[in-house]
């Protein structure tokens, strides 16, 4: 994929400066330059350009995102960015983000409801987004040279490729990570840089880890087309960028949902071998649920962090039941959780009851009074302390 954009005022500076680094007799100087010519493809010259985002993963579907993308940097200190996307498969549909440094809108409309988050207090939320459209040097560059520089923890390939268009870079992140459930073994980043103007035409990640002694592999791949836009265009297309419904962003309504539901809706649910589970045949004084799905690393913790809760608390005093409201039941699902080799309830098809609760993230624990159904306890998200939390608070409640 060739590049459109020309940038003639800064190539004649970037292509001296990587013709004369690309030395093979120091790799620091050529890892340097052109980290920073990459970089300054997309600072000095506002661009715009669709993406396609391949997403292959152990936990779940694999999935398309189609989208374009438009962006410029305001004297290398503000930048603005304008993402529309269409996407495909089984993940959420996005329509419009507008990300600034000194915050304008901060947040994103979604299509199916039109409605506008703001995630100003979240903004590694925010990234995590954008990060499934494009890679993290346009936002974080001194995190992008990282990878060039810290021989330590990672190690950098570079190849010329004499006959291609593109030099690839290959960048290998040797700094395994360890919690009381995840490891990751190896991280593998792999771009393709124009030889023209060191825009990237693709890169791809793939990531193997292992959750409770499982071994998992992701992989994703980017692929991008540039446009030759006018700057003014470009510009006047991201300041354009309004959210739906302004007075959500006051109101929270949306984000607080879950918050405010007092009383937990009965349901009828399949399990793993599609037999109905009702919450009216559960006898204990209280009931857990956790909502989860496949692909969420969280999720996988808290599910293995039930068994725990299981065995220490009498079934009698609390049940506990595992809904996935995202993920099909099918073989795929089934093998999944028999790897976990779970000792409580897990149920699937939860999406009606997720969206009674007003829930949009994950994972996400509820425990509620078996007899009247009220909520007497929520979180979201998981910590290191998940299970003794939870075991705690039921022993308060006895008391």
């Amino acid at each position: 994929m060739k590049r459109k954009i020309s940038l003639v005022f800064i190539m004649p500076i970037i292509t001296l400066c990587l013709s004369s680094c690309l030395n093979k007799d120091s790799n620091f100087k050529w890892q340097d330059s052109i980290a920073d010519s990459i970089v300054a493809f997309y600072q000095i010259q506002p661009s715009t350009f669709d993406f396609i985002n391949c997403y292959y993963s152990a936990n779940s579907k694999p999935s398309i995102i189609k989208g374009n993308t438009s962006i410029y940097f305001n004297k290398g200190v503000n930048y603005r960015i304008r993402i529309d996307t269409l996407t495909q498969g089984n993940l959420s549909q996005y329509m419009g983000f507008d990300v600034c440094k000194n915050v304008r809108y901060f947040g994103c409309n979604y299509t199916q409801d039109t409605t506008y988050e703001s995630l100003e207090s979240n903004t590694n939320q925010m990234m995590n987004l954008i990060g499934s459209h494009q890679p993290d040097y346009i936002f974080n560059p001194d995190t992008f040279r990282n990878q060039f520089l810290d021989k330590k923890r990672f190690i950098m390939t570079f190849e010329e490729n004499p006959h291609k268009t593109f030099y690839t870079i290959s960048s290998i992140d040797t700094n395994t990570y360890r919690d009381e459930m995840l490891t990751t073994k190896k991280s593998v980043v792999t771009y393709n840089v124009s030889k023209e103007n060191y825009g990237i035409q693709s890169y791809s990640f793939i990531w193997e880890y292992i959750i409770d002694n499982v071994t998992f592999k992701d992989s994703s791949g980017i692929f991008y087309k540039y446009h030759n836009w006018p700057i003014e265009n470009i510009i006047g297309y991201i300041e354009a960028f309004t959210p739906f419904k302004k007075e959500d962003i006051a109101n929270d309504s949306i984000t607080n949902k879950q918050d405010t539901v007092s009383v937990f809706p009965a349901f009828t649910l399949p399990d793993v071998y599609a037999r109905n589970y009702s919450s009216s045949e559960c006898k204990s004084k209280y009931t857990l649920v956790e909502f989860w799905y496949r692909s969420c690393l969280p999720c996988m913790k808290n599910i293995k962090r039930l068994n725990t809760i299981r065995s220490s608390i009498d079934k009698s005093i609390l049940e506990i039941v595992a809904i996935n409201d995202l993920d099909e039941l099918n073989k795929e699902s089934i093998d999944f959780v028999n790897k976990f080799d779970v000792n409580y309830i897990v149920l699937f098809k939860g999406q009606e009851l997720a969206k009674d609760l007003g829930i949009i993230s994950h994972p996400i624990t509820f425990i509620y009074d078996s007899k009247t159904r009220k909520i007497i306890y929520s979180n979201c998200g998981t910590n290191d302390n998940y299970s003794e939390e939870i075991i705690n608070f039921i022993k308060k409640q006895q008391k």
